[in-house]
C-alpha cells in the first residue's frame, strides 16, 4: 500500500490517523503515542485478532461507517484500517 496517499488525502487523513490512534490506544492502552500508518497490527503493535474486531467496531461507531465482516481478515496494518475508513465515507 502507498501510505503517501494518506498524508495527501483531501478527507483529512491526519485527523483520521489521530482519531484512529486514539481508538487503538483505547482498546490497547499500552500503545505508543505515535503510530505509523505502515505499522503492522500483529507484528509491530502486538494486537491480536479479537482486539482487531474490537477496534473495527469502535471505528464503525466513531466514523459512522459500515465495515463488512469479510474485510476483517484483510486488515493487517493501520493503513488498511484507514483504507476502510476512506472507503466507507
Amino acid at each position: 500500500m502507498n501510505t503517501s496517499t494518506h498524508t495527501e488525502s483531501t478527507t483529512g487523513t491526519t485527523t483520521v490517523l489521530a482519531r484512529l490512534t486514539d481508538i487503538l490506544r483505547e482498546v490497547m492502552p499500552g500503545l505508543p503515542d505515535q503510530i505509523s500508518p505502515s505499522a503492522k497490527l500483529a507484528d509491530d503493535l502486538d494486537i491480536d485478532s479479537l482486539a482487531v474486531v474490537e477496534i473495527l467496531v469502535a471505528v464503525e461507531t466513531a466514523f459512522e461507517i459500515p465495515i463488512d465482516d469479510s474485510d476483517i481478515s484483510r486488515v493487517s496494518t493501520v493503513s488498511d484500517i484507514i483504507d476502510l475508513i476512506d472507503a466507507g465515507r
